[in-house]
C-alpha cells in the first residue's frame, strides 16, 4: 500500500465516529508576546483571522491575524504561488509585519531548493515544508532570535528543537546534534533515503509527522529520556523493522506507526500509559503484549489494517496478551473487536509484592483493578468531547484551516516544561490533552 498521510487523517476522522471512549485531546496553539514589558497571551478567543488574500504580485496567499485585546496585527503566509527555486519570505505585506508561516506555505512544493527566513518570522507551521523534496538548504537571517540554520538544517534559536533536515539532501544517515530535546513536526518527513537516525541522549519529544514517509528507515533506538511520540510520528515508515522503546515512554500518539508494514513485533515499557487511535494499523504483527499500567487504548489501535483507499478493516485474527481486568482486556472484550482474542498473563510483581495481591481478575472487578473502573468511566465521560475535537482537527488539517495559524510569536520556554507539547522558539505547536 502506498502511504498517504492525508488518507491517514481521513481514516482517523472516519473511525472517530465509532468511538465511545477515546482519550484524544483537541489541538491548540498559543503564544506569549512581549509588549511594553508585559506578557500578552494570545488564544483563539482574542484572535481574529482575516479571509485569505493574494498579494499584488500574485506570489503569496496570506491572512492578517489581529489580537482583539491589543489591536496588534501580523501577517501569516498561507501559500507560495511563484515558480522561483530560491525563495525568500517577505518581511512585510501592506506595511504589516510578516511573522508567521502557515501549515501549507510550501507544502509539497517539489521545485524549491533553498528558503531564506527573515528576522521577522517567529512562528512556523507543522507542515510548512512537508514534501519539499528538492529543498537542500535552510537559511536564516542573523537577526532572527526564534530560528537559526546549522549546516543547512533548521533549528530553534536556542538549539533545543531540531526543526528540519532538507529533504533534497537525500541523506542516508543523520546525527541529531547534542543538546536537542525535541524533534519538531515534519522534521524528517519524506526523507525517503534516510536509513539510520542517531538521536541524542537529551531527546524527550518526537513531534507530529516527524518521520512520516521515511520509507528506508529500518531501525530506531529511542533515548532513555524520550517520553512522548506524537501523532503520526513514524507513519508510513514501511521499512521499519525494529523500534526500541525506552523505560519512561508514556505516550504513543494516534497513528504513530500507521502503515509500518515491516514492523513484526514491539515490546512496550511498563511506563507506557497511553496508546492512541490507529497507532498500529497496518503493521506486520498479529499479536502483542500490553503492560498492565496502560490506561487508555484508542479505537482500532491494534488488530486493524487499511485498504488502498485508507479505510480501516479488521484483520483476520489478532491476539492481545495482558493481565485480566486491565485495559488490554477491555480492548479485546469490546464488541467492535470481536476478531481480537485475549490471552491472559500473570500480573507483574514489584519487589516484595505477591502475585496473589493482584485482586479481582474480571474486567470490571474490584480491589487493585478498581482504579481501572474509575479511569474507564472518566474516559467515557470525556469521549463525546474528544470525538468532536478530533473531527474538528481533521477538517482543519485537510482544508488548511488549522487553528494554529492564529498563534503569534512565542516567548521563551522554561526547560522544565518539556516533554509537554509546549511552543519552543516560536514554533506553532499543539497540546494533546489526556
Amino acid at each position: 500500500m502506498t502511504f498517504n498521510f492525508k488518507k491517514a487523517l481521513l481514516t482517523l476522522a472516519a473511525s472517530a465516529v465509532f468511538i465511545g471512549c477515546m482519550s484524544f485531546g483537541s489541538l491548540s496553539a498559543y503564544a506569549d508576546t512581549e509588549e511594553d514589558g508585559a506578557a500578552v497571551s494570545e488564544t483563539e478567543d482574542n484572535i481574529e483571522v482575516s479571509e485569505e488574500k493574494d498579494t499584488e504580485d500574485g506570489l503569496w496567499t496570506y491572512t492578517t491575524v489581529t489580537n482583539k485585546d491589543t489591536g496588534n496585527k501580523h501577517v501569516c503566509l498561507e501559500k507560495y504561488m511563484g515558480d522561483e527555486t530560491e525563495v525568500t519570505f517577505p518581511e512585510e505585506i501592506d506595511e504589516i509585519k510578516v511573522e508567521e508561516l502557515g501549515d501549507y506555505t510550501l507544502y509539497e512544493n517539489t521545485e524549491v531548493t533553498k528558503v531564506t527566513i527573515p528576522d521577522s518570522i517567529t512562528a512556523i507551521g507543522r507542515s510548512t515544508f512537508f514534501g519539499c523534496t528538492s529543498l537542500k538548504e535552510y537559511a536564516v537571517d542573523s537577526g532572527n532570535e526564534a530560528f537559526k540554520a546549522q549546516d543547512g538544517c533548521l533549528m530553534s534559536g536556542d538549539g533545543i528543537k531540531f526543526l528540519g533536515l532538507p529533504t533534497g539532501l537525500k541523506k542516508t544517515e543523520f546525527t541529531v546534534p547534542d543538546g536537542v530535546r525535541a524533534l519538531g513536526p515534519s522534521a524528517f518527513a519524506v526523507c525517503k533515503e534516510l536509513k539510520k537516525i542517531n538521536l541524542p541522549d537529551t531527546l524527550e519529544l518526537i513531534d507530529f509527522y516527524c518521520f512520516a514517509e521515511c520509507e528506508s528507515l529500518n531501525n530506531v533506538v529511542l533515548p532513555e529520556k524520550t517520553a512522548d511520540l506524537e501523532m503520526f510520528a513514524f507513519t508510513g515508515c514501511t521499512s521499519l523493522t525494529d523500534i526500541t522503546f525506552p523505560e519512561g515512554l508514556t505516550e504513543i500518539g494516534a497513528g504513530a506507526f500507521f502503515s509500518c508494514t515491516s514492523l513484526k513485533e514491539v515490546t512496550f515499557p511498563k511506563s507506557l500509559t497511553t496508546i492512541g487511535q490507529c497507532a498500529f494499523v497496518s503493521t506486520g504483527f498479529d499479536e502483542v503484549e500490553i503492560p498492565v499500567y496502560v490506561q487508555d487504548i484508542g479505537y482500532s489501535a491494534f488488530g486493524y489494517k487499511a485498504d488502498e483507499s485508507g479505510q480501516i478493516e479488521p484483520m483476520d485474527k489478532f491476539t492481545i496478551k495482558g493481565v485480566e481486568g486491565s485495559y488490554a482486556h477491555q480492548y479485546a472484550a469490546d464488541s467492535d473487536n470481536s476478531h481480537v482474542e485475549f490471552e491472559a498473563v500473570e500480573m507483574p510483581t514489584e519487589e516484595g509484592a505477591s502475585s496473589n495481591d493482584k485482586g479481582d481478575s474480571k474486567p470490571d472487578g474490584g480491589n487493585t483493578n478498581s482504579f481501572k473502573k474509575i479511569a474507564i468511566l472518566a474516559g467515557a465521560a470525556l469521549g463525546g468531547i474528544a470525538v468532536i475535537a478530533v473531527l474538528a482537527l481533521i477538517i482543519r488539517k485537510l482544508t488548511g484551516k488549522d487553528s494554529s495559524k492564529k498563534s503569534a510569536p512565542e516567548g521563551d520556554t522554561e526547560e522544565s516544561e518539556l516533554p509537554e507539547i509546549e511552543p519552543l522558539s516560536g514554533e506553532k505547536n499543539e497540546e494533546n490533552d489526556q
